[in-house]
């Protein structure tokens, strides 16, 4: 017998966001931005203009409390029909963050030069 399926690769279509849960700036608190993804948190607020630029002059002083920040990303995910399991793959994922997936802890991270992989079935979808 076979040990190896057909691996078929798609990626996440449906719009992410991002939502600030903490951040020493309280005018950030609860803001959130669409934004696409792959994504650096500095380059979302800037393209939603919550920041200055941090690459001009000295702003990357005024802006270091957002290295502080609790940033969740979040998007919808869906099955194809004709499967019953998958595989997430995180590239470049953050140094230090924990997926859920529906309240479910996935996946501890602590090396953003590391590719993490989950298995999902279709059970863990709602």
């Amino acid at each position: 017998s076979n040990c190896f399926s057909e691996v078929h690769r798609s990626y996440p279509t449906n719009p992410w966001q991002l939502k600030i849960d903490f951040c020493p700036n309280a005018d950030m608190k609860d803001v959130i931005i669409p934004t696409p993804i792959p994504s650096v948190l500095h380059l979302d607020l800037l393209r939603s203009n919550k920041i200055p630029d941090p690459f001009f002059g000295d702003n990357y002083k005024k802006l270091e409390w957002i290295s502080s920040c609790n940033v969740t990303y979040s998007t919808n995910i869906t099955f194809e029909s004709n499967t019953d399991r998958a595989e997430l793959v995180f590239e470049g994922i953050d140094t230090y963050s924990t997926v859920y997936l529906n309240g479910k802890e996935m996946v501890v991270t602590n090396n953003s030069f590391v590719e993490y992989r989950v298995r999902v079935d279709k059970s863990d979808i709602r």
